[in-house]
Parts: C-alpha cells; sequence; structure tokens
C-alpha cells in the first residue's frame, strides 16, 4: 500500500480506510500509488507525457486491452483527480 516514486518523493503510506479522494489528493506527477486489497493502481498525468495513453498504447501492442478510469474531486466531473487502473495477476 505504497508509492513506486520515479522521483525522489517519499512514500505516500495512507492509512486502508483511504477512500481514492484522499488517494487523489496526495498523488502529484511522477507518483503512483498501489492499494493492494483492491488490485487497483492510481496515477496522475504528466503535463510532458500522457501514462494514460502510453500504458493504454503499450498493453495494445502486447494484444491486452485496459480500461484506464479517470477519477474526479466533484461528482459533476469538472475537477479532474486521478486515474484508475485495475491490476491482475494474469
Amino acid at each position: 500500500m505504497h508509492t513506486g516514486a520515479a522521483t525522489n518523493y517519499p512514500d505516500l503510506r495512507l492509512p486502508v480506510s483511504a477512500d481514492e479522494n484522499q488517494i487523489c489528493y496526495h498523488l502529484s506527477m511522477g507518483r503512483v500509488y498501489f492499494r493492494t486489497e483492491t488490485g487497483m493502481l492510481y496515477f496522475v498525468d504528466s503535463e510532458f507525457a500522457p501514462e494514460a495513453d502510453i500504458i493504454r498504447a503499450s498493453l495494445r501492442g502486447l494484444g491486452e486491452e485496459l480500461s484506464v478510469t479517470q477519477l474526479y474531486f466533484d461528482k459533476h466531473r469538472v475537477l479532474k483527480a486521478a486515474f484508475r487502473l485495475y491490476l491482475t495477476s494474469q
């Protein structure tokens, strides 16, 4: 339940009770958060490289389809938060 950071950020450690808004609030470019209980990976796109598109294209090249979901901070879907994808062990 922590991040793998591409930069020098300290690991992001959140309580198991943290909801998606709390997870997204603590993310920034270069950080990801993996929730082991659900298999969900959370990340924020970079202004320099659209990670969600890179992940989709990479897996499509391997013949795999992946559903990447855009999350929002508000119920009106105006304030973008982070992306979420489901990882399996298959």
